[in-house]
């Protein structure tokens, strides 16, 4: 008798006479269990017909990666014998460890959706570039039940994760569309199936998210979008807060306007105890969480000042790895800002970005440089590095650098 296949079994009982029955795996087998009655009078041969065999007691299990396809259950005369044997055959091309580096992708347990075989402990890890988070969601798990919160049988471990630190998140039994948040760029799972029972096993999906950097923007015009293109939500980012600073040049103000301005799932408030969105300039304040898009409270705003600053303040998302609701999606915002002259005597005849005052235009350059290394950059521009001639230039050059 002969049987192929990547898993299955073979069952005989009563009255065996001698027999060899053949099971071909494929492409290589991990497993062999043997299980019945202590009267069944069966060996489990590997490689070839020669190898010592496995005889079979109450439960016996054979762990091996044959080097070849063949194994042989090789049964001798009994009477009222009973024997079940499982085989489980190993994917060579996946295999059961991974580290996975790819900006999104998917794993998923052994031979699913068909049955993980038993006695399993995979690890998977997942590498984020530096300044980015793994945001990780299970949309599938099957696993066997446990009383145990450690689940005693099967389990997958998850961790570390934001809003536990170090430790994991233990999981079992049915779960469904779970989303979790690594704590750093490096993120562990690992899954462990003891040598009795199996199930259908798990699916994870997972994608690299940015964390937030600090931003300045200059230019006269543009758009702001956070999370940037809005492929995640807001609620994913690292709790703290991120910063995105508008400064014009003197002379001019900001007008600020919101498309989108959905902080919380809650309605729109001013009262905001946990994460909010702040808009400041000259020492005036407005503040706003819940959802604002479409609002018609909503105006724009304008700066006091040549500078404005945006001030995302985010808590744990939603209260630490946990469920996330699907509104959470639209999380998030988009806002426009322009430029608005207000005094003509500083910009004449100065392209935007610079200062007029006298002849001359001055601009302030950010960069850590040497007195010859600027004057070069200064060059570039077409000009030169700026000499104080008197009071009323140290008072404007002060003024400009006072006001990034």
């Amino acid at each position: 008798m002969v049987a192929a296949g990547t898993d299955g079994y073979v069952v005989g009982r009563d009255l065996l006479s001698s027999a060899t029955v053949t099971y071909i795996s494929f492409p290589q087998f991990q497993e062999v269990r043997l299980s019945g009655s202590a009267a069944a009078q069966v060996e489990v041969l590997v490689e070839t017909e020669a190898a010592k065999g496995l005889v079979l007691g109450n439960s016996s299990v054979l762990r091996a990666s044959g080097r070849d396809r063949w194994l042989a259950l090789r049964a001798r005369s009994c009477r009222s014998c009973y024997y079940r044997t499982v085989v489980y055959a190993l994917d060579s091309r996946e295999g059961c460890n991974a580290t996975l580096t790819r900006t999104r992708g998917e794993w998923h347990s052994p031979h699913h959706p068909d049955f993980y075989p038993p006695g399993l402990h995979c690890f998977i890890t997942i590498l984020a570039p530096i300044g980015h988070r793994i945001l990780l969601r299970i949309p599938f798990l099957e696993l066997p039940p446990a009383k145990d919160p450690r689940c005693e049988h099967d389990s997958l471990e998850i961790g570390p994760l934001a809003g536990r630190g170090p430790s994991t998140v233990v999981l079992c039994g049915s779960r469904r569309n779970l989303t979790y948040l690594s704590l750093d760029e490096r993120l562990s799972i690992a899954f462990h199936s003891d040598p009795l029972l199996e199930a259908e096993g798990w699916t994870v999906k997972y994608e690299f998210v940015r964390l937030c950097r600090n931003e300045t923007h200059g230019e006269a015009n543009g758009r702001i979008c956070y999370p940037p293109g809005k492929s995640t939500s807001l609620l994913y980012s690292a709790p703290g807060d991120c910063h995105f600073a508008l400064v014009m040049p003197l002379g001019y103000e900001l007008q600020l306007s919101f498309s989108t301005l959905q902080v919380s799932a809650a309605r729109a408030s001013s009262s905001c105890p946990d994460s909010f969105l702040e808009v400041s300039s000259g020492g005036v304040e407005h503040r706003f969480c819940g959802n604002w898009t479409g609002s018609p409270e909503l105006a724009a705003l304008r700066s006091a000042g040549n500078a404005m600053t945006i001030r995302a303040h985010l808590e744990e998302p939603l209260g630490g790895p946990s469920l996330l609701a699907p509104s959470a999606a639209s999380l998030g915002f988009c806002a426009t800002y322009s430029a608005v002259l207000v005094n003509q005597s500083l910009a004449e005849d100065c392209e935007f970005g610079w200062v007029s005052w006298g002849l001359h235009c001055y601009r302030v350059f950010n960069e850590s440089l040497s007195w010859a290394k600027a004057n070069d950059v200064c060059g570039v521009h077409g000009g030169h590095l700026a000499s104080v001639t008197g009071e009323d230039i140290q008072s404007l050059l002060d003024a400009m650098l006072l006001a990034r």
